[in-house]
């Protein structure tokens, strides 16, 4: 009997964008926009927002949204970043955490339509989202 033949093509490989690190260095997020293979490549539908514990390396992720531009509130467990969660893309915050779950999502910015908020900023202070 011969052994079985491996796959070709295994699996694709998702890229990630838009890093991000929380001050502390507990926690990455990132978006996966696009993917690649040994034959291909390609853009996912929708981005998907991914947070994850450096400690435990477990990823978790928001599908769905279309999610990007993510940035971490100093000092804190939350994130920022532009979704599109409402119909246009606006700037959300939420809470994380310890296992990367998204919790408390409270939406920042409700601009007209057709003007969509992106690529938020928190300042060094975790005050103000720009």
């Amino acid at each position: 009997m011969q052994a079985p033949q491996p796959p070709l093509y295994e699996a694709s490989s998702p890229i990630a964008t838009d890093l991000s690190v929380s001050s502390d260095g507990a926690l990455l997020a990132y978006t996966y926009r696009a993917w690649c293979n040994a034959v291909a490549t390609g853009v996912y539908d929708t981005a998907r927002l991914c947070v994850v514990p450096v400690a435990t390396g477990q990823e978790r992720c928001v599908d769905g949204i279309d999610a990007d531009d993510s940035d971490f509130v100093p000092g804190r467990a939350q994130l920022v970043f532009a979704a599109n969660f409402s119909g246009q893309r606006e700037l959300w915050r939420a809470d994380v955490q310890p296992d990367g779950a998204l919790t408390n999502l409270t939406q920042l910015t409700r601009g007209p339509a057709g003007q969509p908020s992106t690529a938020p900023q928190v300042s060094t202070d975790g005050t103000w989202v720009i």
